[in-house]
């Protein structure tokens, strides 16, 4: 990425099926524009997702949902 907007942030590689995959990471400034609705409330979609995957380098203090 050769863009002064884009700053490198983390990388990893991680290797799965006998094969090496480069994780990078790089991160924007994000525009300060406040979007609103029409009539001031928001919309809140619930996709249905159970299983969300995110990267992080805390511990983990997750519990399996019932």
């Amino acid at each position: 990425m050769n863009d002064e907007d884009w700053k490198y942030t983390e990388s990893t590689l991680q290797y799965r099926d006998g094969e090496w995959y480069p994780h990078l990471g790089y991160r924007a400034e994000k525009p300060d524009e406040k979007v609103t609705t029409q009539n001031g409330t928001d919309l809140i979609v619930d996709l249905g997702v159970s299983q969300i995957t995110v990267t992080s380098m805390a511990p983990c203090q997750c519990r399996q949902a019932q």
